[in-house]
């Protein structure tokens, strides 16, 4: 039996011989051959220079390189893509994914559990911002989804070959792995974690990125704000049929009206408003459509290192061997 570790990596050249070192404690009694497969999102750093050295250093590492930064979805579904392996663990580059779990994730997988997630309790030294805007994330996607994902879950996670290669086959490109992962179904079980700060440096995601990949989830996975965005021209014509009747009788009945009145062009403000509100959220649907429909490769590979001969991905192009 085989196991392969998807690692992304981006700027994180001071954690990566670290990691390594943890993942040959963690598996060391494990039966199971293992590799570790990490893939160098366009760093900027010496990423790719300590990936080098390591695959040199140890034929249990391998590498990809990708031509530019592609973001973490992209670079977990390039490592999808040529993981080998009857089971494919992913995890972050940064040691708050401890190794120390993969003991007890193989075991759930030997007794037939196809995934096993991991959920993060707390994460030591993370803005209260952070942790917020991540419990309140949650519920809401899943019940804009209907596809349940547990508060805290992570990219930290044990997948059988089967679950893996149904993820291949989901080629979209809005992806948000873990709601992919919570759609295919099969029997899954839960190991919770308390993650440790990181080792070296900071994180990659600002709150701007945070959102933006929050909403790159919602709309992947739920057609639900568009009729939101309905409900809410409904609504908004029935209180204009109202007020249009209040009109009327003000006019007709109680000699009142006062030409120019500000209430007037506040309903036109509020309704342009929510007229172009409801044009943005279809419009943000069409451009989905939109970036689908061009079927460019999600990633672009310019160098590998110790990567098995003859494995390939149609978003695999460029590619060369280290």
């Amino acid at each position: 039996m085989q196991l392969a570790i998807v690692v992304p990596a981006h700027n994180e050249a001071s954690n990566l011989p670290k990691l390594f070192e943890s993942l040959q404690k963690a598996l060391a009694g494990e039966p199971e051959d293992w590799h570790v497969l990490f893939v160098d999102d366009g760093s900027s750093d010496d990423t790719l220079s300590v990936l080098e050295k390591l695959s040199r250093t140890s034929p249990r590492v391998r590498f990809l390189s990708l031509s530019r930064n592609f973001g973490q979805q992209s670079a977990l579904t390039a490592g999808l893509d040529h993981a080998e392996g009857d089971a494919v663990v992913t995890m972050d580059a940064d040691l708050q994914h401890p190794p120390g779990l993969l003991p007890a994730m193989l075991e759930k997988w030997r007794n037939g559990v196809e995934i096993v997630h991991t959920v993060r309790t707390k994460t030591e030294g993370v803005h209260w911002m952070k942790t917020s805007s991540s419990r309140l994330f949650y519920p809401i996607f899943g019940w804009l989804s209907e596809t349940h994902l547990e508060c805290g879950t992570a990219d930290f996670r044990l997948m059988d070959r089967r679950v893996v290669d149904v993820l291949r086959n989901m080629p979209e490109r809005a992806r948000f792995i873990r709601g992919m992962i919570g759609w295919v179904g099969f029997q899954s079980q839960v190991i919770e974690y308390t993650a440790p700060p990181r080792l070296h440096g900071g994180t990659h995601y600002t709150f701007g990125k945070m959102l933006s990949f929050a909403w790159t989830a919602i709309r992947s996975f739920s057609t639900r704000p568009l009729r939101i965005a309905t409900w809410i021209g409904l609504i908004t014509s029935l209180f204009g049929m109202l007020y249009f009747v209040y009109v009327l009788y003000i006019r007709l009945f109680a000699q009142t009206a006062i030409p120019g009145w500000t209430s007037i062009l506040s309903a036109i403000l509020i309704l342009g408003g929510l007229q172009l509100f409801c044009i943005g959220v279809l419009g943000e649907y069409l451009a989905l459509v939109f970036e689908e429909s061009k079927h460019r490769p999600l990633y672009v590979i310019r160098k590998t290192g110790n990567l098995a001969s003859g494995k390939r991905s149609p978003s695999a192009i460029g590619e060369k061997p280290g």
